[in-house]
């Protein structure tokens, strides 16, 4: 068995900054025969660029060495360099693949958002057109039928009163639609009237604007202490407590003790406000698709109602960065929440 002396025990060094001192196999360039050791892609493991700086290897090694010591480190940092000159050029190629990539689908996405602005803005643009030019024809059927009633209205027998009055009820229905459509094309306008308003007096001017109706179902609504002030635009809030409210009525009208809770949570980065009933309730299945255009339960029977009150209150919400939503059973009453940020939008 061949026995190995270490070269750094045949030169006796003692410089621990030596890349071989302590190793047990000679690997030093001064031992004849004997090179660094490599691993299997044939990369020295050692540094041996330090040996050029080694006073026993200056000190020992003959020219010819020292000159093929010079070769191989030259040749192992090309190898090196070309290692590393192609893995950039792959991790360059990745990368450029990968930006293209972001590009494209930043395109795409700045190209979808246009597109969707544009849609918005035309389908806008048509609501207030269509409501323009249906408020007129709409003005005039009720002011007609209402001439009509009043001054042909002994010759139109009982048969033709109820068929004009139907024309008359068809026709504030269609108003409260036109309205309703023409609020909804105007929510995602930019609001300019922000201030610091107190909640309690926004809710107090929505029950006395509902004052007859809320009387006359005998309703009785009950309001937080708690209610805070918030920065918003007063009449989009407005519109939101105004539109959960008259739902809470419709859903109340049937009920032997008709009650409405307006109420407030304080949360850490928002305001969360519900409207809470003990009406009909409403099924679990319907809880998202009440907030849809033109949607109404079954179970109301309700001649004014447009079916936009709550796709109002929902776009308004979205539109400050909150969210709504409701919590209710059949036949256990509904509470509709919403949140607003603290921050202002």
């Amino acid at each position: 068995m061949k026995t190995y002396t270490q070269c750094w025990r045949i030169f006796q060094c003692s410089d621990q900054t030596c890349p071989v001192y302590g190793k047990d196999e000679p690997c030093c360039w001064l031992v004849p025969g004997v090179y660094p050791r490599t691993d299997v892609h044939g990369e020295y493991l050692e540094p041996m660029e330090a040996c050029l700086g080694c006073r026993v290897f200056e000190s020992n090694a003959p020219d010819t060495r020292v000159r093929e010591t010079f070769g191989l480190i030259k040749k192992q940092f090309g190898t090196y360099r070309r290692k590393v000159q192609k893995r950039s050029e792959i991790r360059n190629i990745r990368l450029t693949s990968i930006n293209e990539k972001l590009q494209r689908q930043v395109a795409d996405k700045e190209a979808a958002e246009k597109a969707c602005l544009t849609v918005n803005e035309e389908l806008n643009n048509f609501i207030r057109t269509v409501s323009h030019d249906l408020k007129t024809p709409i003005i005039s059927i009720k002011g007609f039928s209402a001439r009509l009633l009043k001054t042909k209205g002994n010759h139109l027998g009982k048969q033709g009163k109820a068929a004009l009055k139907q024309i008359m009820t068809s026709a504030d229905r269609m108003e409260s639609l036109v309205l309703d459509l023409l609020h909804l094309s105007q929510v995602g306008e930019t609001d300019s009237h922000f201030r610091k308003l107190s909640v309690r007096d926004i809710i107090t001017e929505v029950i006395s604007s509902l004052e007859d109706t809320i009387r006359n179902n005998a309703i009785r609504v009950t309001m937080s202490d708690d209610l805070p002030e918030i920065y918003c635009d007063e009449g989009r809030i407005f519109q939101v407590f105004e539109n959960l409210i008259v739902n809470a009525v419709r859903f109340t009208k049937d009920a032997e003790s008709p009650t409405i809770e307006i109420g407030y949570k304080e949360r850490e980065e928002a305001h969360e406000f519900y409207v809470r009933d003990n009406g009909i309730g409403i099924d679990p299945k319907d809880h998202q698709r009440i907030f849809n255009m033109f949607c109404q339960l079954a179970e109301i029977k309700d001649s004014k109602s447009t079916g936009l009150g709550l796709t109002i209150v929902q776009k308004i919400i979205n539109r400050y960065g909150g969210r709504v939503w409701v919590d209710s059973e059949k036949g256990k009453g509904a509470t509709f929440y919403f949140t607003l940020p603290k921050k202002s939008p």
